[in-house]
């Protein structure tokens, strides 16, 4: 019925599981055609030792990934064939639902379902299960700038050998060119239920024969050869597209400085789209031109499209660089304490924009790298509160990958700091109970939920179709219930729990990027941190938002951590939990000096209501954004920021 054709090269510790994935589909009428494309590893051997008689092993000398995809097409026995690459994996009912959708659509050819990747990010967002006929394929990858995979399609032989099976002779993006001439030969329908997984390791391509650069896509020759099949609007939407595709190839040459070949693609370009055509989207091709060469040559973009709130604070720096401003900032909180406060660093491999990392303040290792060696060549760095002359680092919540990542960047440059932990989180509970909450909206697949919460009456109806429907979801949650009733918080995480098990949401999850996030800081890392000259503080025992505990219940939390200066913590600094005007409170200000603690740190600066001030025991911190772009970072601690936002310079604390 259906030939499955898995390309490989060099790809033993992944093969098997994506053969095994296949084996346990729920539809059992295939074969396995698994065609080396000449392996330098025991790949061969791993396929072999599977023992199953449908697969079929096929080697040939290294040609690239579409040799070896066309050669299994070739060879394929049945009519349909479904493509997976060797280090991906299905969902054991993918087959089972292409067959389906066949039966109600059975005058389509080409067939995809929706993906994701190892983490649970689900690449097309769709609301709606059902499947659906793509009308127009081009018009369908503008809007969610990607289609169909290589590991989640069922195509009819006829349909791709009419096509022209994948191109030989290009490294990257030759699926793209196929999908696209498949756009033009057959008709498609897309299965909106995530059956396929494709994983990111590190080497995760069927071949790596060193062609040299093509386009992202070979889309306008495509359109060429096959625009007299064109029905108008899908020709329209295929200029469109050949345009962007062509915009990000000049991107890339421009980067590079081959500007000889840019000029050339520039011309094709022209002379393809015609003076209207070129005309009418000049101004939209220069705009993502210059976009593009920007974000692919400085850091701070990757910023901007981690957390597009910062592009406007970008833009304002630069202006403010140029006449003066931060200059001026400079000098005028030349005598004012800069206390800076980070929450995770991740490796930059493991940072991929979930909802957890980005509400978690998060940073990459290079991000974080850049951000000191700007605020050494600008400030000195110190762990003294006081000294207005010194800058200080803060670190919150005391995960491991504080320790693993952050301190070896820290003792490279000589710089010492303070890290805040709970006393829960050092006795063995954890994570912290916000930080499962966010675990759970960043991992948990999407559909609607209805959470039946203790002490609600009526159920919480949580709609997650989408990245954006998880931060929705998260402010709700977060505004309306966790920060005014704590004890929500805990139920709402039990909740979570019976709806969807935390424990099934970490089988998928790589253990050591878990325990980078989630896990503490052991008890032989926080010596070794204390030898160093860091400072260990307390950061309350469970990391409740004191304001709106209780009073007793709130002095326990400070009297309990206060017991152990001296002991886990070797300095009486606390941090308050979340740290802001309505979770702290003037009661905790007067509890944090009564108890011993020389110095209590807010979260960050923001206007004091006129009933308190600032002091040694409600100190303000600066939080910088995910950018290592100089002109934004001098922006923020010149304390031009701080006074555009709140009308004021950085402020003093009384020092009594």
């Amino acid at each position: 019925m259906v030939s499955v054709i898995i390309p490989v090269y060099n790809k033993a510790p992944y093969v098997a599981r994506a053969i095994r994935s296949a084996l346990k589909q729920t539809f059992q009428n295939f074969e396995i055609v698994v065609v080396d494309d000449g392996s330098s590893d025991n790949s061969c051997d791993v396929v072999r030792s599977i023992g199953d008689v449908r697969i079929r092993l096929i080697q040939q000398p290294n040609q690239g990934a579409s040799a070896a995809r066309n050669n299994g097409i070739l060879q394929a026995k049945y009519e349909w064939v479904a493509l997976l690459d060797a280090d991906d994996e299905w969902e054991s009912t993918f087959l089972a639902e292409w067959l389906a959708t066949l039966a109600r659509f059975p005058e389509i050819e080409t067939f995809f379902t929706n993906r994701r990747n190892q983490n649970g990010f689900v690449t097309l967002r769709s609301k709606d299960e059902t499947p659906r006929i793509i009308e127009n394929y081009f018009a369908f990858w503008l809007r969610n700038s990607t289609g169909i995979s290589s590991s989640s399609v069922v195509i009819k032989r006829r349909a791709i050998l009419e096509a022209g099976l994948f191109p030989v002779g290009i490294k990257g993006g030759e699926d793209w060119d196929t999908w696209f001439r498949l756009a033009c030969v057959s008709k498609i329908a897309f299965i909106p239920r995530v059956l396929a997984v494709y994983h990111t390791e590190l080497g995760a391509t069927a071949s790596t024969t060193d062609f040299p650069l093509r386009e992202t896509s070979n889309l306008i020759e495509t359109h060429t050869r096959f625009a007299h099949r064109m029905p108008p609007k899908l020709g329209t939407s295929a200029k469109i597209l050949a345009v962007r595709c062509r915009l990000d190839t000049l991107a890339v040459l421009f980067s590079r400085k081959r500007f000889r070949e840019g000029f050339e693609q520039l011309g094709k370009m022209r002379q393809y789209a015609g003076t209207v055509l070129y005309v009418a989207f000049i101004h939209t091709m220069f705009v993502r031109l210059v976009w593009s060469i920007m974000r692919r040559t400085s850091r701070c973009w990757q910023g901007v499209r981690n957390y597009p709130g910062c592009f406007r604070d970008l833009i304002i720096a630069c202006l403010f660089q140029v006449v003066g401003i931060n200059h001026f900032f400079f000098f005028l909180n030349r005598r004012r304490k800069r206390v800076l406060t980070y929450h995770n660093v991740f490796p930059d491999t493991q940072f991929s924009g979930l909802l957890h990392e980005l509400k978690g303040i998060s940073h990459t290792e290079s991000v974080f790298r850049a951000q000191l060696a700007y605020i050494k060549s600008k400030f000195l760095c110190g762990i003294n509160l006081d000294d207005a002359g010194e800058v200080t680092f803060t670190f919150d919540d005391g995960y491991l990958n504080q320790y693993a990542v952050a301190h070896p960047i820290l003792k490279k440059f000589q710089v010492r700091a303070y890290f805040f932990c709970t006393l829960d989180m050092l006795r063995g509970k954890e994570p912290l109970l916000i930080d499962e909450l966010l675990f759970w909206l960043s991992y948990v697949e999407f559909g609607n939920y209805e959470l039946r919460v203790h002490g609600n009456r009526d159920p919480i109806l949580l709609e997650i179709w989408s990245e954006n429907d998880r931060r929705q979801c998260w402010r709700q949650l977060y505004q309306q219930f966790i920060v005014h009733d704590p004890c929500f918080g805990q139920h709402l995480r039990d909740s979570f729990d019976r709806c969807r098990p935390y424990a099934e949401l970490r089988k998928g999850l790589d253990a050591s990027r878990y325990a980078l996030r989630f896990s503490g800081i052991p008890a032989p890392a926080l010596a070794e941190m204390k030898a160093y000259g860091h400072y260990i503080g307390a950061h309350s025992q469970s990391h409740l938002p004191l304001a709106s505990l209780a009073a007793d219940e709130a002095e326990n939390e400070i009297r309990e951590c206060a017991k152990e200066i001296g002991g886990i913590f070797n300095c009486a600094v606390f941090c308050y939990p979340f740290g802001g005007t309505r979770e702290v409170s003037q009661r905790e200000i007067e509890l944090t000096a009564r108890h011993g603690f020389t110095h209590a740190l807010a979260n960050t600066y923001f206007s004091m209501p006129n009933d308190r001030c600032y002091s040694p025991h409600f100190v303000p911190r600066i939080g910088l954004p995910f950018t290592a772009n100089k002109i934004h970072l001098a922006y923020i601690l010149s304390g031009a920021q701080c006074f555009l936002h709140h009308r004021r310079l950085f402020p003093k604390w009384k020092t009594t």
